[in-house]
């Protein structure tokens, strides 16, 4: 039998891009947000920045070492390893709009998790690319994924999508739930 395809997504699944993305955030706002509460998942809308303060945002994420400077979520390494037990694990991201993003994210994904590049996707329309699981943060990715998969869809628990229902998609921030829905797409489950 083959083994099960399990994609998942990169920032606040694997990289914690919310921690980064917040010191950035303090330096245009001049003033600690590393408290803020997240209510949505663009930062750039819960943080109400200005025209001008988005703009400083995007060029300073975008920015070279940014993308290869985030550090691993808790635990994401561990689970990854544990999924390549008994699947094939792939990185699904949007890629950001900057000339070093691409090319930084396949590093810090062979660095920190061990990808190939035959193992990183770069695409927005995340809800084309198949397999047997899909763990992402974005309630608006998992919720096009499960419109077009029949696979077992993620919504990795995050306090922004809390109170998010996306139909049949489970919501956890376990990878031993993960890792099940893993094991069940392998048994035919």
């Amino acid at each position: 039998m083959s083994r099960p395809v399990v994609l998942v997504d990169v920032d606040d699944v694997l990289a914690d891009f919310y921690a980064a993305a917040l010191r950035v955030a303090g330096e245009i706002l001049g003033r600690d947000v590393s408290t803020e509460s997240r209510t949505t998942w663009d930062i750039i809308d819960a943080l109400g920045f200005t025209t001008a303060q988005r703009a400083a945002f995007k060029q300073a994420v975008g920015r070279s070492a940014f993308c290869a400077s985030l550090s691993p979520c808790p635990g994401a390494q561990v689970g990854v390893a544990h999924l390549r037990e008994i699947a094939d694990v792939y990185a699904v991201t949007a890629p950001f709009h900057s000339l070093y993003w691409v090319s930084e994210r396949d590093w810090w994904l062979a660095e920190h998790f061990g990808f190939t590049r035959k193992q990183i996707v770069h695409t927005e329309a995340k809800y084309l690319v198949a397999g047997d699981v899909f763990v992402d943060d974005k309630v608006e990715h998992v919720q096009r994924w499960v419109g077009r998969r029949t696979g077992a869809a993620v919504l990795w628990a995050q306090p922004y999508n809390a109170d998010a229902f996306v139909g049949r998609a489970y919501r956890t921030g376990s990878w031993n739930v993960v890792a099940g829905l893993a094991a069940e797409a392998c048994d035919g489950t």
